[in-house]
């Protein structure tokens, strides 16, 4: 029930800010203008507090709002590096399983593992390995999630198609990802992490899910060859950023 009430709640107050502000300006101004339209001539104490209000009510309004926008400026910039802390993390953690998992691979091959031969996890059987590639696409054969940074900057991928059953992409899952021009998403997936597609500057269009409830904070940021969006209705929230620097961006639907 309070899932959307507190999420994004730093973009959220500084949207009240910005709101706050707008409504002390105007009733500053048009309290200004009634003083004045009281005063009986030059000299009178309406006139000269009309006149106050109209000058300094707006810029007592601002300073009054620059706190709580700064406020949520905080909230939101602690959450986004709390955010990236936790996905380095782990990251970190899952390169240290594969390591574990497949040693001599990591003695000869010091780079990241072929894409058409993804590590197995063999401390956890039932897990299916993921296989990624632009032609094959992403496959797998039961419901799986796609860890944060699990494709982070993989030039060679162009295309992807993500299994039915996955229901969540993490946190900068495929970022950076220069030259991904499609990615196909199944409704099975109800949650895109933040930045998951950011700096995929060759992605042209992008369907989101039905399932997907809120569009996270830049996750397609800095796409700047993104033209069409398509936005289910199932979505009631896009976060801060969500688009930022998509200069391409003509088409949106809903």
């Amino acid at each position: 029930m309070f899932d959307g009430l507190y999420s994004n709640i730093g973009g959220k107050i500084k949207s009240w800010a910005k709101a706050i502000f707008v409504v002390e300006a105007i009733a500053a101004i048009i309290g200004g203008i009634a003083f004045m339209v009281e005063c009986d001539g030059a000299g009178d104490i309406d006139g000269i507090i009309g006149l106050l209000l109209i000058i300094l009510g707006p810029f007592v309004a601002l300073v009054s709002t620059w706190v709580l926008y700064g406020f949520g400026e905080l909230i939101e910039k602690t959450c986004e590096i709390e955010e990236n802390t936790r996905g380095e993390k782990k990251k970190g953690k899952n390169s240290q399983q594969r390591s574990t998992t497949q040693p001599s691979t990591q003695e000869s091959n010091p780079t990241r593992p072929n894409i058409n031969q993804p590590p197995q996890h063999q401390n956890n059987p039932s897990q299916p390995p993921i296989q990624a590639s632009s032609n094959p696409p992403i496959q797998t054969t039961s419901n799986f999630e796609i860890e944060s940074y699990e494709f982070e900057k993989r030039k060679d991928l162009t295309e992807v198609t993500i299994p039915e059953g996955i229901t969540n992409i993490g946190s900068s899952a495929f970022a950076e990802c220069w030259n991904l021009r499609s990615i196909s998403s199944p409704n099975s997936v109800n949650k895109i992490g933040t930045g998951a597609f950011r700096y995929c500057s060759k992605l042209t269009g992008v369907i989101i899910p039905e399932g997907v409830k809120s569009i996270e904070r830049t996750v397609f940021m800095y796409c700047s060859s993104l033209k069409c969006v398509v936005v289910p209705r199932t979505v009631t929230i896009i976060a801060g950023n969500a688009f930022h620097m998509c200069g391409s961006l003509t088409d949106i639907y809903y």
